[in-house]
């Protein structure tokens, strides 16, 4: 085991349990995530209204609505990827095919309050059967399963089997 270093107060402390480690990683994680998201917050403040509101017009969002998603930083839509690939869709090639949609589906995602559940279900494996529960893109992800329920693309197969164990695609 490598002991890690942390600088505390102009001190060095010695970190080598695994589990202090991995709290010690999340803390400094949560830390740089919540300076980026603040950053972004201070770079929309620096520009002028109408700008912002150029900007939210572009993304075709209302300035206080890019305020709010800008705030909650680059992976507050981490999650759409993995479910979409949970679910046996390409997300490239979702965002390639219609960019649109996927704009609409990371915006609701960067809002959603079950973050947690769906961390909990990607590793369980139930993210595909359970994701009507609680998923707020379940109506759009539906629409575009009614439109498409082909096959599991090849290059994505052996990731959605692990990810969704329980999917018959």
């Amino acid at each position: 085991m490598i002991p890690m270093a942390l600088s505390m107060s102009n001190r060095q402390v010695r970190i080598q349990e695994p589990a202090v480690r991995r709290l010690f990683e999340a803390i400094a994680k949560w830390v740089e995530c919540y300076r980026y998201a603040i950053s972004l917050r201070n770079e929309l403040v620096q520009c002028g209204a109408d700008e912002v509101a150029q900007i939210a017009h572009d993304l075709r969002m209302s300035p206080r609505e890019l305020v709010t998603l800008a705030s909650k930083g680059l992976h507050a839509a981490e999650q759409l990827p993995r479910m979409l690939l949970a679910l046996g869709v390409d997300p490239a090639k979702l965002a390639n095919d219609d960019p649109a949609l996927m704009g609409d589906m990371r915006r609701i995602c960067i809002t959603c309050g079950y973050k947690g559940r769906c961390e909990h279900e990607f590793p369980a494996g139930t993210a595909a059967p359970h994701y009507q529960a609680f998923c707020p893109n379940a109506l759009s992800l539906d629409a575009l399963f009614a439109d498409r329920r082909g096959p599991v693309c090849e290059c994505h197969r052996e990731e959605h089997r692990r990810l969704s164990p329980s999917c018959d695609r």
